[in-house]
């Protein structure tokens, strides 16, 4: 890696570091993640690294992002917890607007998320979105954030690859995309059994997914346009929301 700092760490640099996720900024860590920030829309405002990487290197250089090397020991102490994976980056979060977006791109595969608590798990719902086709991820306010670290190793680099929104409720999410056929998830019996539901690939889709502990709200499911049921056995009460999620993304993706 050349161009690289190994003196102290401008002073910058280290508070954001230390602040670690913020309403403006989060940490990417890990090669691959960082290599698919730098190659992403996002912006990158600095890498740090515990060791020599020249495509990491040569990837912030083409876009002007400073590098600096400090020992594990130093990263870990400043990070607060054991950093064994080489190097972080500090990024901006997304601030796109979901109105513009819709308008932009006619999107025909969405994920709506209604405050789930498990950063995991909305990180490995972006994964499974990424996977199967979908086009964007809408977040409703109140659940776990994207952008959390534990939620942006989950995507497997998917949130630099599928983009995400925030809106208040799923009343807004309709309101900017009203072309959407939104499709709620809900063991009851007035749902409609998964494999008996027809699929028209050219209609635009939003699977609308609810959280871990509650699934969706009443209010919530009165605003989907069509309910469905994953068929499980008794000897659980419901499947992960994670889980559900690929079974769900498969059946009506576009991959």
């Amino acid at each position: 890696m050349t161009s690289e700092s190994t003196g102290p760490l401008p002073e910058e640099v280290r508070d954001r570091l230390g602040r670690g996720e913020t309403d403006e900024r989060f940490l990417v860590e890990g090669r691959h993640a960082v290599m698919a920030a730098l190659e992403s829309e996002f912006v990158v405002e600095a890498v740090v690294a515990t060791r020599s990487d020249d495509a990491v290197g040569a990837a912030a250089r083409g876009q002007s992002v400073p590098v600096s090397v400090m020992s594990p020991v130093a990263a870990a102490t400043l990070l607060g917890f054991g950093f064994h994976r080489g190097v972080l980056a500090i990024a901006r979060q997304s601030d796109r607007d979901l109105s513009v977006w819709a308008t932009e791109t006619e999107p025909l595969r969405l994920v709506f998320l209604e405050k789930l608590a498990d950063p995991g798990n909305v990180g490995t719902v972006i994964r499974n979105a990424a996977a199967f086709g979908f086009d964007g991820v809408i977040l409703s306010g109140g659940g776990a954030s994207p952008f959390n670290a534990k939620a942006v190793r989950a995507s497997a680099t998917a949130i630099f690859r599928v983009p995400v929104f925030f809106v208040s409720d799923l009343a807004e999410a309709k309101r900017w995309l009203p072309k959407v056929v939104w499709i709620g998830t809900d063991l009851s019996a007035d749902s409609e059994p998964l494999e008996a539901f027809p699929v028209d690939r050219d209609d635009p889709l939003g699977i609308v997914l609810g959280s871990e502990a509650d699934g969706l709200t009443s209010t919530t499911l009165s605003l989907c346009d069509r309910v469905v049921r994953i068929a499980i056995s008794d000897r659980v009460e419901s499947l992960n929301v994670a889980s559900a999620s690929a079974i769900l993304l498969h059946a009506f993706g576009e991959a």
